[in-house]
């Protein structure tokens, strides 16, 4: 039963916040090629298709919210470090990138928490961000929490 609402809401249903649907919809979902993947697909060629696929979903996040800063807790692999440099960075607060174990740190003052590896390493670090006044998206393996000014928490497993 929750693999078919995991299905169901990876296509938009059941999601009503505009906010929200564009999120899933443009960035999540996005299949179309950004301007860096060819250039950072040359730099990593023996990338599995699923460490390219989870670092271009970080970068597509990074690229969408223009944070001013990543602040990476843990060790990510250079393909992802490739991929969040790659990404344009812009005027809003900073984003949070963990991988691995490491303490979840205080969510004010960060624009979004990306968690790699929410099933196991990061499982109670991901709790915590539940407990959060975020919207939050579980994308199987990533887990992804926006902190928007005056919004409901929502929890979206896509």
């Amino acid at each position: 039963m929750l693999n078919i609402k995991r299905w169901w809401q990876s296509l938009g249903f059941g999601i009503q916040s505009k906010t929200d649907f564009a999120f899933l919809k443009d960035v999540i979902k996005e299949q179309h090629p950004y301007y860096a993947y060819e250039y950072l697909r040359q730099q990593f060629p023996n990338a599995s298709q699923q460490q390219t696929h989870q670092a271009q979903l970080i970068f597509r996040i990074i690229n969408h919210l223009r944070p001013s800063d990543v602040v990476t807790l843990g060790t990510p692999s250079k393909l992802i470090l490739a991929h969040i440099n790659a990404a344009s960075k812009g005027e809003g607060k900073p984003l949070i990138y963990i991988e691995g174990e490491a303490k979840l740190p205080h969510s004010h003052g960060y624009s979004a928490i990306i968690i790699n590896n929410i099933n196991n390493t990061n499982a109670n670090a991901w709790k915590q961000v539940l407990c959060t006044n975020a919207v939050t998206y579980d994308a199987k393996t990533i887990g992804i929490a926006i902190f928007y000014p005056n919004r409901t928490p929502e929890h979206y497993k896509i």
